[in-house]
């Protein structure tokens, strides 16, 4: 699935290492995820942001926007997980002080 550990593509690893890596989301995770990147995506183009390098600042910002669109928390943590998944170091962006406090 595309976009899912995306980051990865950035790495210097063989092409075997990034298929492995791609292969080793499950299902239920592309699945769950993929809703949430088409709104990524929907949401990058709109406000002008690169949908492959996200920041905090776009995050919170489209966070902000799930939660005006009354989503739930659950689907709002989904969001910020598929998201941070398109960097090499999700966890960098998961565990900002700034996208930490809006969840």
């Amino acid at each position: 699935m595309q976009g899912v550990g995306q980051g990865y593509a950035e790495l210097p690893i063989s092409a075997s290492s990034k298929r492995l890596i791609h292969h080793s989301w499950e299902r239920s995770t592309q699945k769950q995820y993929k809703s949430a990147l088409k709104k990524w995506k929907a949401f990058a183009a709109r406000t002008n942001c690169d949908p492959n390098s996200p920041n905090e600042l776009s995050l919170t910002d489209f966070l902000a926007d799930l939660f005006d669109e009354q989503v739930g928390y659950s689907y709002l943590n989904t969001a910020r997980c598929a998201v941070a998944s398109l960097l090499a170091d999700p966890q960098a962006l998961s565990k900002n002080q700034m996208v930490r406090r809006v969840m």
